[in-house]
């Protein structure tokens, strides 16, 4: 197998992340509703774990809102522009 050219640093096996909520569609101006909230994820635990992290704490910062087909976008870095957000891919 070939070694990738982009250099890569590990992952931490615990991750703080932060969420928040903003109506409209994706890639959109869209206002942010309630302030963000800080989680801590496992990473071994994978994506489907997080979504659904991400699932209970909307529930909880905008009840009744959240819907199974809303798509999640991962901020890459902290000054990312909406347009490089990239969407949580669960399965390969």
């Amino acid at each position: 197998m070939a070694s990738s050219s982009v250099p890569q640093l590990p992952l931490p096996s615990l991750l703080t992340c932060r969420i928040t909520a903003k109506n409209g569609e994706p890639y959109t101006r869209a206002h942010e509703k309630v302030s963000p909230k800080e989680f801590v994820l496992t990473i071994a635990e994978g994506p489907a774990a997080l979504r659904k992290i991400i699932e209970k704490k909307l529930e909880e910062m905008v009840p009744g809102q959240w819907q199974p087909g809303f798509a999640v976008f991962l901020k890459p870095s902290n000054h990312a522009k909406q347009k490089d957000y990239v969407p949580l891919v669960e399965s390969s």
